[in-house]
C-alpha cells in the first residue's frame, strides 16, 4: 500500500493547504462559516492535484473528474448563494464556539473545524484517490454501473434542492414544512441523493487494488450525513415547525418511499 498511502498523505496535505487559505479569508472577514462553501471544492482540489502528480488522464479518470467537479461546484454554488445573502455568520458556528474555552479562538477554529474538514475530505475522497492514483484500470462494467448510480444520485440531489428552493421562495411558506415532490417520499431526499452518488463513485473502484478501502469513502459520508452533520441538525431545526410530527410519522427519513397511510 506504499504508493496508495503516499497518495492519501498527498491528498490530505493538499486539502489542508486549500482550506488554510479559506481559513485565512474567513478570519479576515470574521465569517468562519465560509468553510461550508469550500467543502465541495476541496474534493476538486484533491482530484486535480493527484491528476497533476500522476500525469495520466485515462477515460475513466476524466469522467470521474467531471463527476467530482460537477458535484463540488454545484454544492459550493448552492451554499455560497446563501452565504452571500447573509450579513452574519451561521448561528451553528457561533453556538459551537460558545462551548469552547475563550482563549485562542481562531486557533481552535482552525484545528477543530478546518483541520477536521481536511481529514474528512480526504477520507471521503478515498475512492477518487484510489482510481486516479492506481496503475490498474477499474473494471468497465463496475465503472459503468457506478457512473449510472452517480447520475441517479446527482439528479435526485439537484431535483430535491430545486424543489425546496421554489417552496422557500414563496413568502407564505415561511415556517412551513416542505412536503411536495420528492419531499413527500423522503424527509431528506437531497441527502439521499448525495449518499447515493458517493456510493456510485465507490463502485467505480472495483477491479483496482484495495477496492474495499475505496468504499470507506461513501461509508464515511453516509455516517456523517445520517448521524452527525446532516440529518440530526436538520431534524432538530424542523421539529419546531407545525405539522412536523405528522410528517415525520408518515415519511421516511432518508430513502424515498411511499408515505404511510394515515
Amino acid at each position: 500500500m506504499g504508493a496508495f498511502s503516499y497518495d492519501i498523505v498527498w491528498s490530505f496535505v493538499t486539502a489542508l493547504a486549500f482550506l488554510s487559505v479559506v481559513f485565512a479569508y474567513g478570519y479576515a472577514k470574521k465569517r468562519y462559516d465560509i468553510i461550508d462553501s469550500a467543502w465541495g471544492p476541496a474534493f476538486i482540489v484533491i482530484a486535480l492535484s493527484l491528476l497533476v502528480r500522476e500525469g495520466k488522464l485515462l477515460p475513466v479518470i476524466f469522467i470521474l473528474l467531471l463527476m467530482v467537479s460537477a458535484w463540488g461546484l454545484r454544492l459550493s454554488y448552492h451554499i455560497y448563494s446563501r452565504f452571500r445573502k447573509s450579513n452574519s455568520e451561521d448561528p451553528r458556528y457561533i453556538e459551537l464556539r460558545k462551548k469552547w474555552p475563550k482563549r485562542y479562538i481562531p486557533l481552535q477554529v482552525y484545528l477543530r473545524i478546518y483541520l477536521v474538514q481536511a481529514v474528512l475530505a480526504t477520507v471521503v475522497s478515498l475512492p477518487v484517490i484510489l482510481i486516479v492514483g492506481s496503475t490498474v484500470t477499474p473494471l468497465v462494467s463496475f465503472a459503468s454501473l457506478g457512473i449510472a448510480v452517480w447520475l441517479v444520485g446527482f439528479f435526485i440531489e439537484i431535483m430535491a434542492d430545486a424543489q425546496l428552493k421554489v417552496f422557500l421562495s414563496v413568502p407564505e411558506n415561511r415556517g412551513k414544512i416542505m412536503q411536495d415532490g420528492l419531499w413527500a417520499y423522503s424527509r431528506h431526499p437531497n441527502y439521499f441523493g448525495e449518499i447515493l452518488l458517493w456510493w456510485g463513485i465507490g463502485m467505480m473502484t472495483y477491479g483496482t487494488p484495495y477496492a474495499l478501502v475505496g468504499f470507506l469513502g461513501p461509508l464515511a459520508i453516509t455516517l456523517l450525513i445520517v448521524f452527525v452533520s446532516g440529518i440530526p441538525p436538520a431534524e432538530k431545526r424542523s421539529s419546531t415547525k407545525p405539522g412536523w410530527k405528522a410528517y415525520a410519522a408518515k415519511t421516511n427519513a432518508l430513502v424515498p418511499w411511499p408515505p404511510k397511510e394515515d
